[in-house]
């Protein structure tokens, strides 16, 4: 059967059951490789429980990607971020369906959203054992300039911090 293209809408709260499924999901296979699970399930429950979901969705800006009416990926982001950057905090999508133009359509949703709220700089941070998605990232037109500590229970990772201009909506489509 033919998978009907990505489409990318604003969350609501009724997506938060299968947010949490595949945050998880994308989590592990994502960072299984260097972190351990207990952290990674730990972690889980504390940034998507009932309560942080709740405060995430009236702080920031959720999207999910859904393909035949089925949640495949999501984004997070601030448009408040230190003022200064739009900050996509999250930006998951199923591996099953990875190539499939999800993570283009969210990235490209968020990227119009911080356009029309006049920012003029994305900001974002990515593992830095996470190589697969930092060279998506480079694809689309970040650079990754700076490095942070990040602390996911007994684990301390790298965490690459990634820029780009607005005017990559002109290559992403």
């Amino acid at each position: 059967m033919k998978k009907n293209k990505p489409e990318v809408s604003i969350w609501h709260k009724s997506d938060f059951p299968e947010i949490k499924k595949l945050a998880l999901q994308t989590w592990f296979n994502a960072y299984g490789s260097f972190l351990n699970r207990a952290d990674i399930q730990n972690y889980h429950k504390t940034q998507y429980s009932d309560r942080n979901l709740k405060q995430y969705y009236e702080k920031y800006i959720g999207l999910v990607c859904k393909i035949d009416d089925k949640i495949v990926g999501y984004s997070v982001a601030d448009a408040k971020y230190k003022d200064k950057y739009f900050h996509i905090i999250s930006l998951y999508v199923n591996p099953e369906f990875q190539k499939q133009g999800c993570g283009k359509h969210l990235l490209q949703s968020c990227v119009n959203i911080a356009e029309k709220k006049g920012f003029k700089v994305i900001q974002l941070g990515v593992f830095i054992k996470n190589t697969k998605t930092i060279d998506w990232y480079i694809a689309q037109g970040f650079t990754f300039d700076k490095k942070e500590d990040f602390i996911i229970g007994n684990s301390k990772v790298d965490l690459l911090i990634g820029k780009a201009s607005v005017a990559i909506s002109k290559t992403l489509h």
